[in-house]
This record gives structure tokens, sequence and C-alpha cells, in this order.
């Protein structure tokens, strides 16, 4: 597991993970401002074999009310931007 921090807000969290690589999760920040877009990007290619589940915070919640978004193809590139109002929005 890895933990997203509002300091990663407009920036990208690039993985690469060769050594020892397995499935995780992140929450995106409960602080998130409005506007502000959070990116993660499989630099292994490998999120197929070892997805990364994406929590959004509690009490918030993504696209059709979703809780979670799990990034599973290789090479993928994922944005979630926060609206305000306990709504994320996600682009693959």
């Amino acid at each position: 597991a890895f933990v997203m921090t509002t300091a990663d807000a407009n920036g990208h969290v690039g993985l690469n993970r060769v050594a020892a690589p397995a499935a995780s999760s992140t929450p995106l920040p409960s602080g998130a401002q409005p506007g502000q877009t959070y990116t993660i990007e499989d630099l292994a290619k490998n999120f197929n074999l070892y997805p990364v589940t994406v929590n959004y915070p509690g009490g918030m919640t993504g696209p059709n009310g979703s809780t979670e978004q799990i990034l599973n193809v290789n090479g993928q590139s994922a944005s979630f931007t926060y609206y305000g109002s306990n709504q994320w929005g996600f682009k693959s």
C-alpha cells in the first residue's frame, strides 16, 4: 500500500513496481480541495497482474456513487479530480 497526500495534488505518482511487486491500494486524500487532480501511472506496465485499488475518502464518492476504482490495465494513467461536495471524477 502507499498513501497519497494533498502534496501530490496536480502532480503524478508513478509506480515502477519491479522488486517484489504485488497488488496494492491507496486512499485519495480527504483534505483535497475542489479542482485538485491526482494522477497514478503504471511505469512498470504490470497493473493487469498487480492491480491498484484507489479508495475514495470516507463519505465521498466517485462516478455513479463508486467507493473505489481498480486500476488493472498495463501502462494505465488514471486521474482523479475532486469537484467538491464530496464528489470525485475519474478519467483513465
